[in-house]
């Protein structure tokens, strides 16, 4: 038996994984992913969350997580198109999507026989992975925070710009108005002006007091690079979230 622990995976805070592969099974230990391989093995597995693809979407209501594996030995083929489909499926459903690799046969448009070294780094290059944090169902009750939106000019700009410019102006805003208090906090937002401002009102992370409230974040220390990377991922994750519930 084979193991390769998934580090990047830390912030999942549930047992619910699915990984969608012929003979590739993973499960959830201490908020780190043990993936190995194991021949002979029934799906009747089935009720821990493991599952051969394609599946109904029928199977994973009520689960919190979906990780997808393409098959490494080639036996199946992963299809681009059916992986953006589990993906719309999840972020409506508010549950958590990653992608760990496309395996040896992935389809895009064309057929790709992908070597064993590339198939992670290929996956990654996809940047498909959403996370849903808890913290939305909660903002999602305050009536305030849920009135906020995207507007058809903020999609636009952001189809226009591409998620990669919207995540880099996200970095800036949260290092020029968020890593230190400034002595008008609470100011320094905007309503209005660029997606991003829309989702850090929307996320509660408009200001440092906003911060420790909804992400118990303390407002009186310089903001580090984990917590500027927690926040940038909440707001890129809101996006996402508003582009696929409103398309």
């Amino acid at each position: 038996m084979k193991f390769q622990k998934m580090n990047k995976l830390d912030t999942i805070t549930s047992n619910h994984i699915i990984c969608l592969n012929s003979d590739l099974y993973s499960y959830l230990d201490q908020k780190e992913f043990i993936i190995y391989t194991k021949e002979n093995v029934s799906f009747q597995y089935a009720q821990n969350g493991f599952y051969n693809y394609p599946f109904s979407f029928e199977k994973i209501k009520g689960f919190v997580s979906v990780y997808i594996e393409g098959d490494p030995t080639g036996n199946k083929i992963l299809d681009y198109e059916q992986l953006i489909e589990y993906r719309k499926y999840c972020i409506q459903n508010h549950m958590s999507f990653y992608f760990g690799s496309t395996g040896k046969l992935f389809y895009k448009s064309r057929l790709y026989q992908i070597d064993m070294a590339y198939q992670i780094q290929q996956a990654q290059k996809a940047q498909l992975d959403f996370t849903y944090y808890p913290v939305y169902d909660l903002l999602h009750q305050s009536k305030f925070r849920s009135s906020f939106h995207l507007k058809q000019k903020d999609k636009e700009y952001i189809q226009n710009k591409g998620m990669k410019t919207i995540e880099q102006h996200a970095y800036e805003f949260v290092y020029k108005k968020l890593k230190v208090k400034l002595i008008q906090d609470g100011k320094q937002t905007p309503f209005k002006g660029h997606p991003i401002f829309i989702a850090m009102h929307a996320c509660g992370c408009c200001c440092r007091s906003c911060l420790r409230k909804w992400h118990k974040i303390d407002e009186n220390h310089i903001l580090n690079e984990k917590e500027i990377a927690y926040i940038v991922s909440i707001l890129i994750n809101w996006i996402e979230i508003e582009l696929v519930n409103t398309n």
